[in-house]
């Protein structure tokens, strides 16, 4: 198992918080508008991985958060 190079803690995941392109329906109701989900594309626009533990930003690469979850690397290489 790695470890996050910012607390030190044993990680087997990481947080993603990605853009996306999707698709919503948007309809004016009651004087607010109503958004209905209707799909999303799998490919992140943008992405950034954070250590489940403490948060840190640790890559805004897809390749990199793999190879530190893989051992290939560490974050802070």
């Amino acid at each position: 198992m790695v470890k996050c190079p910012k607390c030190g803690r044993e990680v087997d995941h990481l947080y993603c918080w990605a853009t996306q392109p999707s698709t919503w329906r948007v309809r004016f109701v009651d004087g607010e508008l109503d958004y209905s989900f209707i799909n999303a594309e799998y490919k992140f626009v943008e992405a950034e991985y954070y250590c489940p533990n403490c948060y840190a930003l640790l890559f805004e690469d897809e390749e990199e958060a793999k190879a530190f979850l893989s051992g290939e690397r560490r974050a802070d290489d």
